[in-house]
């Protein structure tokens, strides 16, 4: 016995170091292939085990391998599952006998990589018959056949217990973002296939640790077994509970029961579980359904979810390839629910414009790049989704509904509508499906408002801006389809405030591209100034604008990207009517292409009333600082310049009116570093070029042509009629500057045979212009320029001398009585001085002479200028006459306008001028005058009235040629009868010359009134002396000139004008001859025959000092005549 209990306790012994101790010699890996290829067999995916496989025994038989993989379906790539470690821990009585329990199964950092296919298949969905195809050759088994599965594959093996540490699962969908916890730590104990089942736990999702808790009793045949899973989140009281019955039924098992959720407050909920959702603050969460879950599908009854105080009722039920979803939501506010702040993305790098070319088409639409969206094909979906008021920025939107329908990989959207703030209605209809990885959505939208202001407010767009009478009645329809990011309206209908539009639009919306556009549309009327509210003051149109104030430097902002650059576009739009600015537009027409940053301008076009404006070219670089033009062409017809500036917004100068039709075209190319132009304009009969450079400093040749001076003058000036013609208008200059200063170089001013020729500067820079000037002038003929008009001068002027200087005709003529003022040639109209206001000037001019009025100017030497509102001749110097003349004066521009001035002359021959009138002429004489006056008003009548000032003038040594003095006085002496006394007058009259030493006095102006009392002339054989007072206000003259005989100085001869300045009446006193005759003894031949002749010739002589007037004009009375009318006195014939 001992020595059998040895042997047999040897030989367990033996059998006990064998069990231990063989497998740990034995190399298990050899047995790989086996144990893939079982693996395989029963998943149906290819299968690796990249780490040692081990075998033990004892204590009790467990197989661990390392480095495990499942892969995914044939086709795709990735792998179903990895096991970092597994270890099966097999119950050993059971193997004794030859059937195999698991009695644990350990996983060590299992990673379980769930996804949704693009064909709609799930990889979760193992099937032998998804094994890919062994390829003819692998690594590990080389030219080495397949053994044969072992004959209990595929068979259920029963597992009592799982453990997992630190395992993962993830889920992805087409192109979103995978889903997944991780973290897992969980056991699982089952009793069997049939339970009971117990499952406890944690896992992490977004870093946040959730715990779960399920268990569910024995499965039996016709009995219900209870079931229960608890999940919450440790230190939270956010938890989600199912409490059931599992039926196993012949269908097969069905589980019934409640499911309850609840969170204190789902924002922080969700913001633990990495969720950033809109939520309610500290909106609590509620749900409830009756939960139905069986093999064919699962139903959630009578479900009622609130969140805060919104609440939803309806139903969901999910089948295989089914869902049915029905949810109602009574009122959703959503002022109370929070918009997270979304995380901040890096910008993506801008990309690099394409380069500028002639495009042809419109901008192409960027191919969408594959996507990863996609609808199952095999899943049927039904929604139905409403919202009775939905509140929104304190307005309510009513019966939000949505009707859709997914099925064989598509969305039919029966009906999603709206009734929106303001009597609004948007309806939505069409079809939702996938196109290379992009949704695609074809339908029709309408959007239609009773009160667009309204809905526009809604929507957080402001429309205060927009007068109250508009942004009112909307009607909108389109078909719509949406493959992203392209957007088409293929035929759309818009109404808006009656105004009607219809075309075509195509847009690429992607964000991370440019946004492109295509507009191909018709406009039927549209008002532009009804949409635009009060109108500011129109600019005026100016050439040049004027620098404000000087203001401090500020650093200069960079360079912004011109708007235009940031997209594509490609427009055709035709408005058939347009009102901007109160004109109104016609066949208003817009054909342009904007792509990369370049526009190219194939037509814009408009017809306003007969002005018709055309644009045509491209413009380059709008990426870049410096866009430019290129060719940029344009073309405008206008019978009504000032109706076009208006359009333009800006207020035309009155002289537009008068220009008559505008015909203008032009091309302009470059940037701002040089722009070029080459311009043509004519109106009125004023041709205008401009060629050269603009920017940045302006080069440009302009050139004026007018056939008529005086006509281009009548533009400016209508009431302007020369005395004479003038002749055509030329001028050629160049324009040099940059905007602030320019310079005007060769300079030719040509009107008529005037002629002057310099150069100039305008400073712009300052508050107002200041402008500078030097002239040279040919021969400068005034008289043609001046206006015809009355002179409103004491006496008639003769071709080289100013009526007021030139003595009255002598003549005389028996007259009718005089007559009172005439009508004054001085205004009442306020003078306008403002353009005096508008800029400083200074200006120089030479010229060979200045003529004007019968003066003549030689070798002129001016300074002008024009200072704050004040225009002065600051000397004025030249030759008149022969003589030196000098002139000042001053003209200011204030409240009332005052002009003052001093005028000398030295030296100057009368002679020359040979002034007179009657035949009677000063041919010979030195003349030294000046003269000061000062006068202010704010009309000519005004300054007329207020006339101040003193001069004096001075003639030596002359000659006056009409009439002979000395011999008058000569033959007085013998005065014996009547036919001496006719000897004396026919001598006196009919010729000859009085030598004189000097002709002088002074004269004073007081308050518009020009007097003299000191006029004096001293000549051979009589003397002669003056008064005059002249009421320019009242326009009248009272002369009086008195003649003294040398042989008959008590008996003077009197003279006097009266009446008008301009046509005085002239009034020969002759009472002192008659006493003087009658104390000759000829006073019985003044009453007998002839008598009456002589009355008639010299007036009555009575002592009262009647006289007698002439009228002019008259037929000049000769020696002839007066001897006749004698002997018709006489008796004779």
């Amino acid at each position: 016995m001992r020595n059998t209990a040895l042997i047999v306790g040897t030989a367990l012994a033996v059998l006990l170091v064998l069990a231990v101790a063989v497998p740990a010699l034995i190399d298990w890996s050899r047995y790989k292939d086996q144990i893939i290829a079982r693996a395989e067999a029963s998943t149906g995916r290819p299968v690796t085990i990249s780490g040692p496989v081990r075998l033990r025994l004892l204590p009790s038989p467990a197989i661990s391998a390392e480095g495990l993989a499942v892969g995914n379906p044939p086709g795709t790539e990735g792998q179903l599952a990895t096991v970092e470690r597994l270890r099966l821990r097999l119950a050993l009585l059971p193997l004794l006998v030859g059937r195999v329990e698991i009695s644990s199964l350990e996983l060590d950092r299992p990673v379980l990589h769930l996804a949704r296919l693009p064909d709609g298949r799930s990889n979760w969905q193992l099937k032998a018959e998804d094994k890919a195809e062994e390829p003819t050759e692998a690594p590990h088994r080389a030219a080495k056949a397949e053994p044969p599965p072992p004959p209990e594959a595929g068979k259920d093996v029963p597992v009592e217990h799982i453990a997992i540490h630190q395992g993962s699962v993830t889920y992805a969908s087409g192109a979103g973002a995978p889903v997944g916890l991780d973290g897992i730590d969980a056991t699982v104990s089952m009793g069997g296939r049939s339970g009971p089942f117990l499952a406890k736990g944690e896992a992490k999702l977004a870093g946040t640790l959730i715990a779960f808790d399920a268990a569910m009793d024995r499965l039996a045949p016709g009995r219900a077994s209870p079931a229960s899973l608890t999940l919450h989140l440790p230190g939270n009281d956010a938890k989600m509970e199912f409490s059931g019955l599992v039926s196993r039924l012949s269908g097969g098992e069905t589980l019934r029961g409640r499911l309850t959720a609840s969170a204190v407050d789902l924002g922080r909920t969700l913001a633990r579980l990495g969720i950033n959702a809109p939520i309610p603050t500290d909106a609590a969460l509620a749900v409830d359904s009756e939960l139905t879950i069986s093999a064919e599908e699962i139903t959630a009854a009578n479900l009622t979810a609130s969140v805060g105080d919104t609440r939803a009722t309806g139903s969901v039920t999910a089948a295989s390839s089914q869902v049915d979803v029905r949810l109602n939501v009574a009122a959703l506010d959503l002022d109370k629910w929070q918009t997270p702040a979304a995380p901040a993305k890096a910008s993506a790098p801008a990309k690099e414009s394409a380069k500028a070319g002639e495009p042809s088409a419109p901008p192409p639409a960027a191919a969408p790049k594959p996507g990863g969206f996609a609808l199952p094909g095999g899943l049927f979906v039904s929604t139905a989704l409403s919202v009775d008021t939905l509140s929104w920025r304190g307005q309510v939107a009513r019966e939000v509904q949505l009707e859709a329908v997914m099925d064989q990989g598509e969305i039919m959207i029966h009906k999603a509508a709206a009734q929106l703030p303001g009597g609004s209605l948007a309806v939505v209809e069409g079809a939702l499906t996938a196109e290379n990885g992009q949704p695609v959505f074809d339908g029709k939208a309408q959007l239609r408002s009773d009160n667009l202001r309204a809905l526009l407010a809604w929507a957080n767009v402001n429309p205060q801006s927009v007068p109250e009478n508009r942004l009112r009645a909307l009607d909108f329809a389109s078909p719509v389809r949406l493959a992203w990011p392209a957007l088409t309206l293929s035929d759309f209908r818009l109404t808006l405030d009656g105004a009607q539009a219809r075309g075509a639009l195509t847009a690429h919306l992607a964000a991370a591209d440019r946004l492109a556009f295509g507009l191909d549309a018709s406009v039927d009327s549209v008002n532009v100034d009804s949409y635009l509210g009060a109108k500011p003051p129109a600019t005026e149109a100016k050439a040049a604008p004027t620098a404000s104030q000087p203001t401090a430097k500020t650093e200069a902002a960079p360079p912004q990207p011109n708007a235009l650059a940031r997209f594509d576009a490609n427009v055709k739009l035709a408005v058939r009517r347009l009102v901007l600015n109160d004109i109104t537009a016609d066949s208003v027409t817009v054909d342009a292409m904007l792509q990369a940053g370049q526009l190219t301008l194939n037509q814009l076009s408009a017809d306003m009333g007969g002005t018709q404006a055309k644009a045509q070219g491209r413009v380059l670089g709008l990426a870049e600082s410096n866009p430019r033009v290129d060719k940029l062409a344009f073309q405008v017809t206008s019978p009504q310049p000032s109706r076009l500036l208006r359009f333009l917004g800006l207020k035309p100068p009155a002289l537009t009116e008068r220009l008559g039709t505008l015909t203008a075209s032009g091309t302009a190319s470059g940037g701002a570093d040089q722009l070029t132009l080459d311009a043509r304009a004519e109106t009125g009969g004023l041709e205008l070029t401009a060629r050269g450079a603009v920017t940045p400093r302006a080069d440009v040749t302009v050139q004026a042509r007018h056939a008529s001076t005086a006509q281009l003058i009548r533009i400016f000036s209508p009431d302007y009629r020369p005395k004479g013609t003038i002749g055509a208008f030329a001028l050629d200059g160049k324009v040099t500057g940059d905007g602030k200063t320019m310079d005007v170089s060769g300079l030719i001013l040509t009107a008529g045979q005037a002629r002057l020729t310099g150069q100039g500067h305008v400073d712009l820079s300052g508050a107002k212009p200041q402008i500078t000037a030097d002239l040279t002038g040919n021969a400068l003929a005034l008289d043609p320029f001046l206006a015809a008009e009355r002179t409103g001068m004491l006496l008639p002027g003769g071709p080289h001398m100013p009526p007021s200087s030139a003595p009255a005709p002598m003549t005389v003529i028996p007259a009718a009585a005089a007559v009172g003022a005439g009508p004054s040639p001085f205004s009442t109209e306020p003078l306008d001085m403002s353009a005096l206001q508008g800029f400083d000037a200074r200006l120089g001019l030479k010229a060979e002479t200045i003529s004007a009025k019968g003066w003549q100017l030689d070798q002129p030497v001016a300074q002008l200028s024009v200072l704050n509102g004040t225009a002065s001749v600051e000397r004025l110097t030249g030759k008149l006459l022969g003589g030196d003349m000098t002139a000042t004066a001053k003209l200011s521009s204030g409240a009332t306008p005052a002009l003052s001035g001093q005028i000398s002359v030295l030296g100057a021959d009368v002679g020359a001028a040979k002034p007179g009138a009657g035949g009677i002429n000063v041919t010979k004489g030195r003349l030294d005058a000046e003269t000061r006056f000062t006068t202010s008003g704010r009309s000519s009548q005004d300054m007329a009235a207020r006339l101040n000032g003193d001069g004096k003038l001075l003639v030596r040594d002359g000659i006056i040629e009409g009439f002979d003095l000395p011999a008058v006085n000569q033959r007085l002496n013998n005065l014996e009868n009547i036919g001496s006394l006719l000897g004396v007058a026919q001598a006196g009259m009919s010729g000859g010359q009085t030598p004189f030493t000097q002709l002088y006095g002074t004269f004073r102006a007081e308050n518009g009134v020009v007097s003299s009392r000191d006029l004096k002339l001293e000549a051979q054989g009589a003397t002669a002396t003056a008064e005059t007072t002249n009421d320019l206000p009242r326009w009248t003259t009272n002369t009086r000139i008195a003649f003294a005989l040398a042989n008959a100085p008590q008996t003077p001869l009197g003279i006097r004008f009266e009446g008008p300045l301009d046509n005085p009446r002239k009034i020969i006193d002759v009472n002192a001859l008659q006493q003087y005759l009658v104390s000759r003894g000829l006073g019985r031949a003044l009453k007998g025959k002839g008598g009456e002749t002589l009355q008639g010739l010299f007036g009555k002589g009575e002592p009262s000092g009647e006289t007698q007037q002439s009228e002019q004009p008259r037929e000049k009375n000769t020696g002839k005549a007066i001897l006749k009318d004698l002997l018709k006195g006489l008796g004779g014939r």
